[in-house]
């Protein structure tokens, strides 16, 4: 089994890859696939597929990272066998899955493997792929729970709703405080959607709506696909704002109130009339079937704008969350779009999914076909190829990843570097 794994990680965490700003990561990762002696090729969307003799089976992971906190700088730690970083997101999802992808060149001569890019911001790299795979198996290595092999995911889609800026002047008397939202847990929009994590935005809606004030100016959120941590709004108010909750704070502004919006009670009202969190539940699967977060809340071009990320199990789900949302939002008077809607890769399980999931079982003890719901690239993928790739997704144990807190189990590592090197090889001088 490769021992090195973990100091390749060690070397990733050291190159800025946060999405969107991945150019670093990418000419480190051509020039390591090419001292394997692989055959590299990149593509416009700035995937990178390395390709070494007759590969049987494509490993794929994104190289591109959710920064949170202090990231891109990050300075690793452990902690009671768990690898952590300091005041940011540590990037196991999915940098683990890339250091075993190298790691595994190095060591295996007949081996093919796609490296994607921007998965984190709306599966960009999957979406632009221009490269051909010579395998007919693919093994995603982006799920982060241990003894579950992956054969679903959800697809997703943004849903942006825009409202022009109307202001008009304040009431005669009235002061400006800004009340803030934070220090709220957060998590992934999709793997932690069913754990009813508070949402910023939401909840600063909540603590507005119930106080006699006029919005001035309104924010929130993070990541299109994290669960806000923080949100923060400027009012105008008749009197001192009063709220118990340690989450909230308020500071009184000593400049004047000029001008307040004109519609702020019908953007509180459409806020606190939004559902937040699972919307279905597969009880086969054991996950959401269907589920939306409201992502970000920020100005933008003299209009507040509010991205929603939706998630479905299947197509027919996610056009129903995109008609809900749609006529919530038009009522309070937003222009409503669609963007980067990629689609869900439904349950399947043939002869590849069998086979990982016996050698899976042959390390952990026990394995079980599973789905997420999340993105991952493993439905575009499908789309690229016209259903002809066999495909599954393993991972190591990653917990909160997308936050602060986020932290990968060492031990996990190495047994699922060992159930990747045991089917890589197994396709390829097997019978399989």
């Amino acid at each position: 089994m490769p021992s090195d794994v973990l100091a390749r990680f060690n070397a990733l965490c050291a190159i800025p890859h946060c999405s969107f700003d991945t150019k670093a990561m990418q000419t480190h990762l051509v020039q390591e696939a090419k001292a394997c002696g692989a055959k590299v090729s990149v593509d416009k969307a700035g995937n990178i597929l390395a390709q070494k003799g007759s590969p049987k089976v494509c490993l794929q992971s994104h190289y591109d990272m959710v920064c949170m906190g202090r990231a891109p700088h990050i300075v690793l730690k452990e902690e009671e066998g768990y690898l952590c970083a300091h005041d940011s997101s540590l990037g196991a999802d999915n940098g683990i899955g890339v250091a075993m992808m190298l790691s595994l060149l190095h060591t295996q001569n007949h081996l093919e493997c796609l490296f994607t890019n921007d998965e984190e911001v709306g599966l960009l790299g999957a979406n632009g792929l221009e490269l051909t795979l010579q395998s007919s198996c693919l093994l995603n290595l982006d799920s982060e729970e241990e003894g579950s092999v992956f054969v679903g995911c959800a697809g997703g889609v943004d849903i942006i709703g825009t409202l022009p800026f109307d202001f008009v002047a304040p009431p005669a008397g009235w002061a400006l405080y800004e009340i803030s939202v934070s220090g709220l847990r957060g998590g992934h929009s999709g793997i932690q959607i069913h754990e009813n994590i508070p949402n910023a935005i939401v909840l600063l809606a909540q603590v507005l709506a119930e106080q006699e004030c006029v919005l001035v100016q309104l924010e929130g959120g993070e990541r299109i696909n994290s669960i806000p941590t923080r949100a923060r709004a400027v009012v105008a108010m008749p009197n001192p704002f009063t709220c118990k909750e340690s989450f909230v704070t308020c500071k009184a502004l000593l400049e004047p109130c000029k001008k307040v919006l004109a519609n702020s009670d019908t953007i509180l009202k459409t806020l606190c009339a939004f559902s937040q969190g699972v919307r279905g539940w597969d009880a086969t699967l054991g996950i959401p079937s269907q589920s939306i977060n409201l992502s970000l809340l920020f100005s933008s071009n003299a209009c507040l704008r509010m991205e929603f990320f939706a998630r479905a199990m299947h197509k027919e789900g996610l056009e129903t969350l995109k008609k809900e949302t749609k006529a919530l939002l038009e009522l309070g008077g937003f222009e409503v779009a669609f963007k980067d809607e990629t689609p869900p890769w439904r349950p399947s399980i043939g002869a590849f999914a069998l086979l990982v999931k016996e050698e899976a079982s042959a390390v952990w003890g026990k394995a079980e076909f599973t789905g997420i719901h999340a993105g991952l690239e493993c439905g575009v993928l499908l789309s690229k190829h016209d259903g002809t790739l066999e495909v599954c997704s393993i991972g190591p144990c990653i917990e909160a990843p997308h936050t602060t807190k986020e932290r990968c189990l060492i031990a996990s590592v190495h047994r699922v570097v060992e159930i990747v090197e045991r089917i890589v090889r197994r396709k390829t001088y097997g019978t399989a």
